[in-house]
């Protein structure tokens, strides 16, 4: 093809729909760059074509994913589970240990604090220390 013409929208729109919306296939199937496609497409309001080209993939994966589900395919019940039935109840709990499994140290450093915002109390649960230059905080790992 080679231009990009209004008379040509439609062999345009085509080519974006059997390229699945890849603008740069799309434009390499027309012989055009992918540059001056995307100038085309803006100019022409055919960002709908391309965003509806995707939406059909889209459809695509997510059959592939619920033929996967229901072929009880281990990672996409996981998957599925973890992601689309957190409602439910399955969701993953990360626990997060400080060094060989001890509980986990932030140590945060004050820059140049007016006097009156120094943190000069100590807290005496002993999770909290507060120093003037320092702030540390223990956190139990559970």
């Amino acid at each position: 093809m080679g231009s990009l013409t209004v008379r040509n929208i439609t062999k345009i729109k085509q080519a974006i729909i059997d390229n699945d919306g890849i603008v740069s296939k799309a434009a390499k199937s027309l012989g055009v760059s992918r540059c001056n496609l995307h100038v085309f497409i803006t100019k022409h309001g055919l960002r709908t074509v391309t965003d509806e080209a995707r939406h059909e993939i889209k459809d695509v994966m997510e059959d592939q994913f619920f033929n996967a589900i229901r072929n009880g395919e281990p990672w996409a019940v996981k998957f599925g589970l973890t992601t689309l039935c957190k409602d439910r109840g399955y969701v993953e709990r990360i626990e997060q240990t400080g060094a060989e499994g001890g509980p986990v140290e932030v140590k945060v450093k004050y820059a140049d604090l007016p006097e009156w915002q120094e943190p000069t109390t100590s807290h005496s649960n002993g999770h909290i220390r507060i120093k003037p230059d320092l702030l540390t905080v223990k956190l139990n790992g559970r």
